[in-house]
């Protein structure tokens, strides 16, 4: 599975082009059990092509593990 969930963020006390982060990326995920829970796997790439400032981050990684719960409700709503 192919993902990207890109965070833009702004603040707006900084001045001029230090206000936006604005990153671009590409990521892949999987299913997978630990022990008996299931859980899915992501791992993702983002880079900043618009970042604040010198310090502001250029490059990022993400690694995401999000447990799987079983539907806690049976039958659909609507």
């Amino acid at each position: 599975m192919l993902n990207s969930s890109p965070t833009i963020t702004y603040d707006r006390k900084a001045r001029g082009g230090d206000a936006w982060a604005v990153p671009i990326g590409i990521g892949a995920g999987k299913m997978a059990k630990l022990g008996k829970l299931p859980v899915k796997l992501q791992l993702e790439y983002d880079y900043y092509i618009v970042h604040p400032n010198d310090f502001g981050p250029r490059h990022v990684i993400n690694f995401k593990i999000t447990p799987v719960i079983p539907a806690l409700i049976k039958k659909p709503l609507l």
